[in-house]
C-alpha cells in the first residue's frame, strides 16, 4: 500500500500448525474467505498472526498479511449486529 495505513489483528493465526489458519474460536479459515495481499502469507514459522492492512484514506483495497505475533497490536472484534429502529 502506498501512503499511510493501519494494521489490525483480525483474530486469525497459524501458530499451532503452519499453514493451518484458525480463528480465535478455533474454527478453520474457509478457503473462500481468503483476502491475502499478493505474495502473502510468505514467512514460514516466523509470522503467524494475520493482520489486515487498511489505507487511512480508504483509497486502496484492504488486504491480509502475516506478521510476527509479538508485541502490541490494534485489533478488530466480532460481535452480533444490533438493529437500530430509526
Amino acid at each position: 500500500m502506498n501512503g499511510d495505513s493501519e494494521l489490525y489483528w483480525i483474530g486469525l493465526t497459524d501458530e499451532e500448525k503452519e499453514g493451518d489458519f484458525r480463528w480465535v474460536d478455533n474454527s478453520l479459515l474457509d478457503n473462500k474467505t481468503r483476502l491475502w495481499a499478493s505474495g502473502q502469507p510468505n514467512s514460514g514459522d516466523s509470522e503467524d498472526c494475520v493482520k489486515i492492512q487498511v489505507s487511512t484514506s480508504c483509497s486502496e483495497k484492504a488486504n491480509w498479511h502475516d506478521y510476527n505475533c509479538g508485541g502490541l497490536s490494534k485489533y478488530i472484534c466480532e460481535r452480533a449486529a444490533t438493529l437500530l429502529h430509526i
